[in-house]
This record gives C-alpha cells, structure tokens and sequence, in this order.
C-alpha cells in the first residue's frame, strides 16, 4: 500500500514525522514529491517511512538541472520534517505551463491593452533573480548597470505609474545597487521602509535565533549566515551534501525551539528564519495598494518563494514568476532577468 503526502514550496518546520502509519517493518513510500528543499524547485524530496521505531528518510533528486549544477543530490537522513504553509498565504496550486500559466509574451497584445485601460499602473519588482541574475553570495551582485537604471527611472517618471522594488535584502544594500531615483525601494520583505515600524521585539526575537544557530552550526566552511537585523537567512548554495544534511537539522531544531514565534521561508539555495508576526512581500504590496487612488492594476514580478504570497493577493493583476518552476500562484512566468528587461523595455514602449 503507498500513501502520498504532498506539500507546499513555502512553509515552516515544525514537528518531525512521528505519525506516518506503518506497522513492523512494512515501508510507506510518499512517491509525489513533497519537500522542495530549496525555492527555485531544481530538488525533489520523497519521504520514505520505516516502521514506528525507524526513521524516515529523505531521499533529495534533480528534478531538472538545465540551469543549475551546484546542488547535491543524494540522501539526507534523520527525523525528518514536516511543514506546514505559511499563515499569510493560500495552499499553491500545481499549474503546468501548457495549462495554467502561460509566457508572459504570448498574449501581450491582450495585456497592453488592459494595461492601457487602466488610469493609475502599481509595477513592483523582485531584485535578486529578477532584475539581475543571482550570484553565489548576496553581496557578489553588482549594482544595476546603466541601462537598466536609466529604464526604471523612466517608468518611475512615467505619469500614472508608480516603481516599487521589493526585496529581501536589508534596505541599505538595496539602495546601493538600485539608485534609481523615483523607485519607492523596500527591504527585509517590505518591513523596511518608509512608514514602517522599528520592531524592536523581532528584532531581539532574530539576536537570540542567530546565537543558538550559530553554535550549531560551527565548522561548516561552506554554510553561512545573513543577519538581516529583522530576519536571518542560512546560505548553503555549493556546499557538499553532509553540510547541507547538517544544516537542515541545525534550521530545523532552531525552528522548534523558538516555536511559535519564528517561522521559515525557503530561498533559492537558503532557508531563512523571520518573526512570525512579520507577514510576506503580500503585506507590503497590499498596504501600498491600500493608499487611496484611482483604479490601480497591480503588475507584480518576482522569482521565488518569498513572492509566491504576493501573487496570490493580487488575483486580478498581472503576476510573473522568473525562472524555472512548475507550483507557482503567478499567472505569466518570464525565463530570467534578460526576459524581464525586454518586458520593461517594451513596457515603456507602449506607454510612450
């Protein structure tokens, strides 16, 4: 008998699997992927569960590596992991590019003539993976280049359109590699920005989190932390498989510890840790969709996980996930930064 157990691509971790049924030592093997590792979806996990006094195993393989090559792919073993979907977002359906999301290009006619419809344009990009390609570590990505500057201050100039660039990075960093001026620039998810609040408990919340996780994670040379102040990201991008085994074990027990004030976001080759109070890119958008206006269509286009809460609170704008990945909310998908330029480039174009 085989039981499946799918999950979603954005969750946090909570308990192990203590309730998988089996009895003596009869196997029960979850064959639909349901751990995706990483947020970029180039693993799969499988859950193979032993009987009531074995461990499960997760059993990590490429499920397409045209675009990436640095991710282990053999078996992590231990406990296990559950998760569960993050407060501040719906259950991902699973959409096939034949079917539920389409190239964003493919039906541009229809599109500009709805973005010309509309009196007042909301345009909120990603930053890492979207407008510029990633890199292995965050601050190995150069500012924006002239053009690409020179593009987004011409739309932010643009009457009745509004620039917002949403990232995870902390605000500092994101203005010193967009200086664009007429962009509204947003950090650590939205909650760093004008108008936002210090935070001072979360803040302390991630002090604690970022000493009980580095202990843990001594003499691992190819893992290393990001204190963003209000969050604290876990790199593992290139790290040889008993790290990233010993790493996942490591997030995990920092997870349930803190329970239930800290909640995790998976990235692409990260996993990061926030406050649980502190919602997604979803809150942003929602507040600056909130200011009063005329009708405004939201254009919103990201690369990963983190944007997936996004999507789905704007059903009825224009979203666009970047890059490779089946399970997405996005209605379009764009291949990569290059395609998202020729977008704002033809943006521009048609609202010229």
């Amino acid at each position: 008998m085989t039981m499946s157990y799918p999950l979603d691509p954005v969750h946090r971790l909570t308990t192990p699997y203590h309730g998988l049924p089996g009895r003596g030592r009869a196997f029960r093997t979850l064959k639909r992927p349901c751990v995706t590792f990483n947020g970029d979806g180039d693993l799969e996990g499988t859950v193979v569960a032993a009987g009531a006094n074995l461990r499960p195993t997760v059993v990590l393989k490429k499920r397409d590596d045209r675009f990436r090559r640095d991710e282990p792919c053999e078996r992590i073993s231990g406990r296990g992991i559950q998760r569960e979907n993050m407060k501040d977002r719906g259950p991902i359906t699973r959409k096939s590019r034949g079917t539920g999301v389409s190239h964003l290009f493919n039906g541009w006619p229809r599109l500009i003539r709805r973005i010309k419809s509309t009196p007042h344009l909301a345009l909120f990009l990603d930053f890492d993976g979207t407008l510029t390609p990633l890199r292995r570590r965050p601050e190995d990505v150069p500012p924006l280049d002239l053009p690409t500057r020179r593009l987004l201050r011409g739309l932010a100039n643009r009457r009745g359109l509004d620039v917002y660039v949403i990232s995870g990075r902390r605000l500092a960093d994101l203005k010193a590699r967009v200086p664009v001026p007429g962009a509204a620039l947003f950090g650590l998810y939205g909650w760093e920005g004008p108008s936002v609040p210090s935070m001072r408990r979360e803040r302390e919340l991630i002090r604690k989190a970022k000493k009980f996780l580095r202990s843990r994670l001594a003499g691992l040379k190819q893992v290393w932390l990001e204190d963003k102040k209000l969050a604290l990201a876990v790199h593992y991008r290139g790290a040889p498989l008993p790290e990233v085994r010993a790493t996942c074990l490591a997030v995990q027990g920092s997870v349930q510890h803190f329970q239930p004030q800290l909640r995790l976001l998976d990235q692409k080759k990260a996993w990061e840790l926030l406050p649980s109070s502190v919602g997604g890119k979803n809150s942003a958008v929602l507040r600056l969709l909130a200011k009063p206006r005329q009708p405004t269509l939201a254009i919103y286009v990201g690369d990963d996980a983190a944007d997936e809460s996004a999507f789905a609170a704007l059903p009825h704008g224009i979203t666009v996930r970047v890059g490779n990945t089946p399970r997405t909310h996005a209605r379009f998908y764009l291949r990569g930064p290059r395609e998202v330029i020729t977008f704002l480039q033809r943006l521009e174009a048609e609202l010229a």
